[in-house]
C-alpha cells in the first residue's frame, strides 16, 4: 500500500474516532485518549518516514492529499473541542473539591466577623 493511501486510511479512521462523543466514565475516557495518542503516533511515523514531492505523486494521490488536509482541519477542530471539554471537567472537579472542603470544615475559612477596624488610620 502506498504511503499516501495508508496515511489517508489512518486519517479517516482518526477522524471517525474523534467524531465520537467524549465518554463520561473515567476508564472509557482514558481509553479514548489513549487511542488518540496511538493515531497521532502512527500519523507522525508515516509523515516522517516518507518525503514525497508533487512530481512523485499521481493525480489520485494528489486528490487524497487534499482530502487528508481537509480531514486534518476537522481533526484539529475536534481535538480543540475535546481539550476544552476536558479543561471544563477539570475546573468543575476542582470547584467540587473546594466546595466539599468548605462543607467538611466550615470554620477553616477566614471571616471578618467580630473584627474591629479602626477608621482613623492610626
Amino acid at each position: 500500500m502506498n504511503s499516501v493511501h495508508e496515511l489517508y486510511q489512518i486519517s479517516k479512521a482518526f477522524s471517525e474516532h474523534v467524531e465520537q462523543p467524549l465518554p463520561k466514565g473515567e476508564d472509557e475516557r482514558d481509553e479514548f485518549i489513549a487511542e488518540i495518542d496511538l493515531y497521532l503516533e502512527k500519523r507522525k511515523q508515516l509523515m516522517s518516514s516518507y518525503v514525497l514531492t508533487p512530481e512523485d505523486l499521481t493525480d489520485e494521490e494528489k486528490q487524497l492529499g487534499r482530502e487528508i488536509v481537509d480531514l486534518n482541519t476537522k481533526i484539529s477542530q475536534k481535538l480543540v473541542a475535546i481539550k476544552e471539554q476536558i479543561g471544563k471537567d477539570i475546573a468543575e472537579l476542582k470547584l467540587k473539591k473546594k466546595q466539599g472542603q468548605k462543607y467538611e470544615n466550615p470554620y477553616e475559612a477566614r471571616t471578618d466577623e467580630g473584627v474591629f477596624f479602626d477608621k482613623r488610620g492610626v
